[in-house]
């Protein structure tokens, strides 16, 4: 809980010295970038002077008006390490120094190597040389200088933790260069871009700040918002004869475990349901719709404390105010009993209730029903009043940023690595979809080289990874697509890359579990574009889409030492986690490569009857389309694609108008 979590840090930094605080990426096991002034920053009483130095490197600093002092350390002649620094009297130790990259985004970048599909070769890894500073999740309304979080070294109990993305990134990077490589991830699961922007980048794109302040006027009066919400909710149980019944407090017997079933999902119908548990004493809290969808806020929650009804309250904030607060004042473990209405269904109900700051695990609660309501009908589900989402604080525009971004500048970085869009992907509201994510993504690359004060710092994504059912319209054009289209577009920004996934996703999971894919993409790029080492980074990209008779010949850049149309193969995996398979079925059976489409002035879009590869050249045509005037590749969500360079890497999707001019 954001209140508790405060507290703990404040005591943190009372054990310091009460004048002098490093931010908490200098802390043991750190990794500092190499650089001529490697940046080194922190806190203290206005006007304190305050000494750094790691082995001979060494500098002074003051502290200004508002508290805060920044150093720079010259460490091009400083070895590896392990070494200690210095700051004001205090000692970091085990600390490293080398290349350094942010890793950020939403949950394909959040996503713990100890959730993929290597996680067990990796429990054992053992390489001191790879660490992680993953940061603590926090959405603010204003900018925060401090930082919170901790360094992991991969090292047996500690490498399941970090980026999984970022991990497979880092030891190729490292093998490669063989010096230290540092991750700082910042990353949350369903962000949007709005969320992680600056307020000035906000600010300078008129859709984002149209939303921006949607969001701030929202959020005023969420309040009478909850209390239209809960109206409606009470008219439609009236009128629908789904209303809740009187009870006499928390059951004395007819308690169980829960099944199996139950244990996995404590999912219920409509009705009254009670759970309870032991528990120790502290703040109980329940998040509303900023974290959950509409079907848990149908619910009619009442808690109660070794048999007594606790009131509730919402905090001030306006990100945490849709949060319910329930007090639990004793010090001893005491019993938690929860009682759960709701007349339409229940999903999950424990999973909802948050303690401490920490998830209540599935163990230890125990169930009764109290009473079930029939199925609802049909028609009382179709006129289930709903509620708009777009408040997660995941979404608030700059939180993240705030809470997240800020106290890491100006900390010194060889690059970002980025892997989101996922959630820009539905125009849920205005500013959140496709349309605007080309101007927000390079306003945000923009802004964050200044921040970190390098114009040039490199700067790499993952575009969007297939997901859904496999491509059986030629003529598919969606929010996915699009916005992978977006992402392909800011490589016009200068120090720029992206790995291409549309070959590396799963049909059902927007989580793949193979992340050594991304990974060693991005590190591909990473050692070609930044370290100047020659790998093979990029796939084949079109340059130019030429008609032929009733032909396109497509022409290719980066094909290596020619073109290749991999075999597809007979089966394929659907969902990596359940193991789940699917049959093959071409879209282009006659075809050399699969993937592409082509279209005329008045015949719409036809799978490629033929797509021949002559060097880095594909001849592609269609027996219904006679005069071509345009040509795609992988432009599906989860498009059927072989089409490959020598060195393995997959063609990148696009969309081009067919040229009589030869160009």
């Amino acid at each position: 809980m954001r209140r508790i979590g405060l507290l703990l840090f404040a005591g943190a930094c009372g054990a310091l010295s009460a004048k002098v605080e490093p931010s908490a990426l200098f802390s043991d096991h750190a990794v500092l970038h190499r650089s001529a002034a490697t940046p080194v920053f922190g806190f203290a009483d206005p006007g304190e002077e305050v000494m750094v130095s790691l082995g001979a490197a060494s500098a002074r600093a003051t502290a200004d008006a508002s508290g805060r002092w920044l150093a720079r350390l010259d460490l091009r002649a400083a070895g590896g390490g392990p070494q200690e620094l210095h700051v004001g009297g205090q000692v970091a130790k085990d600390v490293l120094v080398g290349e350094v990259w942010l890793c950020s985004g939403q949950s394909n970048m959040s996503f713990k190597e100890g959730s993929a599909d290597d996680a067990q070769e990796a429990a054992k890894s053992s390489n001191p040389q790879i660490r992680c500073f993953v940061v603590e999740t926090r959405t603010l309304t204003a900018p925060d200088p401090r930082i919170r979080g901790r360094w992991l070294v991969n090292e047996p109990g500690q490498t399941l933790g970090m980026t999984a993305v970022g991990y497979q990134f880092a030891k190729n990077v490292q093998d490669a260069l063989k010096v230290p490589v540092g991750l700082v991830e910042s990353a949350v699961g369903a962000s949007t871009i709005e969320a992680w922007s600056d307020p000035e980048t906000m600010a300078a794109t008129p859709v984002a700040k149209q939303a921006l302040d949607r969001q701030i006027a929202f959020m005023a009066d969420y309040r009478g918002y909850e209390s239209r919400c809960d109206a409606a909710l009470r008219a439609w149980e009236v009128k629908w004869g789904r209303t809740d019944r009187p009870h006499g407090g928390v059951p004395a017997d007819g308690w169980r475990a829960p099944t199996a079933q139950e244990a996995e999902s404590f999912g219920h119908g409509a009705g009254a349901v009670w759970f309870r548990r032991t528990l120790k004493a502290g703040a109980f809290e329940r998040r509303r719709f900023i974290e959950r969808q509409w079907q848990f806020d149908t619910s009619s929650v009442e808690v109660y404390w070794n048999g007594r009804r606790v009131a509730r309250r919402f905090p001030a904030d306006p990100i945490e105010k849709n949060t319910e607060v329930f007090d639990l004042s004793a010090d001893a473990p005491g019993e938690l009993a929860v009682r759960v209405f709701n007349g339409y269904h229940m999903f999950d109900v424990p999973w909802t209730f948050f303690a401490d700051g920490r998830r209540l695990d599935r163990a230890g609660w125990q169930v009764r029903e109290e009473y079930a309501l029939p199925p609802c009908p049909k028609e009382a589900q179709a006129n289930l009043p709903t509620r708009q989402r777009f408040c997660l604080r995941q979404h608030y525009p700059t939180g993240l940023y705030n809470g997240m971004v800020a106290g890491l500048v100006p900390m010194g970085l060889s690059g970002v690595l980025w892997y989101q869009g996922e959630s820009n992907t539905t125009a849920v509201e205005a500013g959140q979809g496709p349309a605007t994510y080309e101007a927000l993504c390079t306003g945000l690359i923009a802004s964050w080289r200044k921040l970190f004060g390098r114009p040039d710092l490199p700067f790499a994504w993952c575009q969007l990874a297939s997901l859904g059912p496999k491509a059986k319209n030629p003529g598919e054009c969606d929010s996915w697509i699009e916005l992978r289209a977006a992402q392909q577009r800011c490589l016009k920004v200068p120090g720029t890359g992206q790995a291409i996934l549309i070959d590396a996703g799963e049909d059902g999971d927007i989580h793949p579990r193979d992340k050594r894919t991304p990974g060693r993409r991005l590190a591909a790029w990473a050692l070609n574009r930044v370290y100047g080492k020659d790998v093979p980074f990029r796939g084949p990209n079109v340059v130019s889409t030429r008609v032929e008779g009733n032909a396109v010949a497509v022409r290719f850049a980066d094909a290596g030492e020619g073109l290749v149309a991999k075999d597809l193969g007979t089966r394929y995996v659907r969902v990596s986690s359940r193991n789940l398979m699917g049959d093959v079925v071409r879209n282009s059976p006659t075809a050399q490569v699969e993937g592409f489409a082509v279209r005329g002035a008045e015949d719409g879009w036809h799978w490629a009857d033929a797509a021949t590869i002559a060097g880095d050249t594909v001849k592609v045509s269609s027996r219904a389309v006679p005069r071509p005037v345009a040509v795609r590749y992988g432009w599906n969500k989860n498009p059927w694609v072989n089409l490959y360079n020598s060195h393995g890497l997959p063609a990148e999707p696009f969309e081009r108008a067919a040229s009589t001019s030869g160009k």
